[in-house]
């Protein structure tokens, strides 16, 4: 996500990750992996539950095994676990005032909203457009 950092900054918007790890965790995982963008650490997992966040147990089967494939094969590789390793994430778009304009639980591991969708909220909103 961090390498489309640029497109959402022209929309007027700042990419930002939440992690469920330690301080100390976040930390190195933003030095390995030279993450660009913020990067915070809720251990407590209290944003994740009030987003509708799941954390699931048995999250393995084709699918899981297809995303790590495509991913392996663009080149991501997966560092050592750090924080709930069964916790999903999901992406959202909140802006000024406290407002959630999308918010989408990730399924589990791979399974991330489509880029384009993200940016289609954030110019509906730049434009005055109801969503």
């Amino acid at each position: 996500m961090a390498r489309h950092a640029a497109g959402f900054e022209g929309l007027g918007a700042s990419l930002m990750a939440v992690g469920c790890g330690s301080v100390q965790m976040a930390q190195s995982f933003q030095r390995e992996l030279d993450v660009q963008i913020p990067l915070y650490t809720d251990p407590s997992r209290r944003s994740y539950a009030l987003l509708g966040f799941k954390r699931k147990v048995l999250i393995f089967g084709p699918k899981i095994f297809n995303r790590g494939r495509r991913a392996w094969s663009a080149g991501f590789r997966q560092g050592p676990v750090a924080g709930d390793a069964w916790q999903q994430g999901g992406e959202l778009v909140a802006v000024p005032g406290d407002q959630l304009l999308y918010v989408r639980p990730s399924n589990g591991p791979g399974d991330h909203a489509p880029v384009d969708a993200l940016k289609e909220v954030l110019v509906s909103f730049n434009q005055g457009t109801p969503q």
